[in-house]
């Protein structure tokens, strides 16, 4: 007999006609619907039913007791096939800014936006592999197949590493991170194509560089981990902080702009701007008004080629086309010097100064210690704190010759700043530029013609250009 002649769709009259029993379409339920008004039926009647079922090769899932569920009386029910799942990435990293909890104008919109980047062996995702389906049952107890999940193939570029044993993939390389589904790539270089404003938001880039075709507009930000070049100009109150080589082809201009560089930088013009440049500075054009510090040499020899107000200052020589204005406005050259190392001298000095005030208290208890033992008048306990104040003494001494060897070196080194540091005029020094290498300083009383300047003998001395 067929299933459907057992179950008939429109139901199996059962218990004296009191209910009509069906199958459900998947198998996977046999149940009761009440004919007359709803009712618990008796463990007899149950039974009764019971036989039935088996009758008709009900096997599995049969109900120790009847449960109704609406105006369902549930007697048996199978198992729905488990799906299996597919092979995952769990990535590692946070693509999504963190919300903060802090009102609206608390908030620095530049920052909601941006480009994602990794660091060189961080860890960006981990393969999940594939779990297998779990096969149903339906009543009639025949197994209901599952479908396996499926393994999932992911695609790299060259700079993105996989490690088998843990199934992780990898930054080879710093750089901006892009998905794609399963495809990771990471690019150690990045080209912004236009300017960085409120549709790239701040920018935090770690790679080898990183391009800008436009401009970088008021108030944003830009830390890059890396070489950074920038075909346009740098607007005011931005932020610039790159550790590796810049080039800016335009104009920086803006008293409230801060310009960090650990490499060297090519600048086209810098008006009323804050620099610091650890190695050396090229200026394509001229700086005006300019606050501008370099650990290497300074050269602004093309273009206009002039050094026109502000403070310009090398830790090694400048050399420029153009010192000063026609129009005498003060400006402050100033070649041979390095703050850092100024600072260092001044703190070793405080060193040896503090150093000396304990060596004087311990020199006063050594010679008061030394005359009562003299005296014999010291006892044992006494003798052995004088043998430590000696001790103590003996390593204050050996500290202090530390000390001035360090300072030693660093004149020696400064020195060798104010030996090596020249100012260069390949064109005119206009009256007003102050002349300053090392701590020497001269005034410009009169206008010069192509000359350069350096220290002899303790002073500043002039000579021609091409000397």
């Amino acid at each position: 007999m067929s299933i459907n002649s057992d179950f008939p769709k429109e139901g199996l009259p059962v218990l004296n006609g009191d209910f009509l029993l069906y199958l459900s379409e998947d198998h996977q339920c046999v149940y009761l619907e009440a004919v007359v008004p709803k009712r618990d039926i008796s463990s007899d009647e149950y039974q009764e039913l019971l036989n039935i079922l088996r009758e008709k090769g009900v096997v599995y899932g049969l109900l120790e007791k009847p449960i109704w569920k609406g105006e369902r009386l549930i007697l048996a029910h199978g198992k729905l096939p488990q799906e299996g799942k597919d092979a995952s990435l769990e990535w590692l990293v946070k693509f999504e800014k963190e919300d903060k909890k802090e009102s609206e104008e608390q908030i620095d919109y530049r920052e909601q936006k941006g480009f994602f980047c990794v660091r060189k062996g961080q860890e960006i995702a981990v393969k999940k592999p594939p779990i297998p389906g779990m096969p149903g049952v339906n009543v009639f107890g025949k197994e209901i197949p599952a479908r396996n999940g499926q393994d999932i193939t992911v695609k790299t570029n060259e700079y993105v590493g996989f490690e088998p044993e843990s199934q992780t993939y990898f930054a080879k390389s710093s750089g901006l991170l892009k998905v794609f589904n399963t495809h990771i790539e990471i690019h150690p270089e990045f080209h912004i194509h236009g300017d960085i404003d409120w549709d790239t938001g701040n920018i935090h880039f770690y790679g080898k560089k990183l391009t800008v075709s436009g401009d970088i507009k008021r108030g944003f930000k830009v830390l890059v981990e890396g070489d950074l070049e920038v075909m346009g100009n740098v607007e005011d109150e931005t932020s610039l902080k790159v550790y590796g080589n810049l080039l800016i082809e335009g104009l920086i201009v803006g008293e409230n702009i801060k310009i960090f560089c650990s490499g060297q930088a090519r600048i086209g013009a810098v008006e009323y701007s804050t620099l610091e440049i650890k190695k050396d500075l090229v200026i394509m054009d001229y700086i005006l008004g300019g606050k501008v510090k370099a650990g290497g040499d300074i050269f602004v020899t093309e273009g206009i080629g002039s050094l026109i107000g502000g403070e310009i200052c090398a830790r090694g020589s400048i050399t420029a086309h153009v010192l000063g204005s026609r129009a005498n406005i003060e400006t402050i050259i100033h070649a041979g010097y390095e703050e850092e190392l100024d600072t260092q001298i001044k703190e070793t000095q405080q060193k040896l100064a503090s150093l000396e005030k304990q060596k004087a208290f311990l020199r006063k208890a050594l010679k008061k210690g030394i005359k009562l033992l003299k005296q014999k008048k010291l006892p044992q306990e006494q003798i052995n704190e004088l043998e430590k104040l000696k001790s103590s003494f003996e390593n204050l001494l050996t500290l202090e010759e530390s000390y001035r060897e360090e300072l030693k070196r660093l004149y020696d080194e400064v020195l060798l700043l104010e030996k090596k540091a020249e100012i260069k005029a390949l064109g005119h020094v206009f009256v007003g530029v102050k002349i300053v290498i090392g701590k020497e300083a001269q005034k410009i009383t009169e206008n010069l013609k192509a000359v350069k300047f350096k220290l002899r003998n303790g002073q500043i001395s002039l000579f021609k250009a091409d000397e």
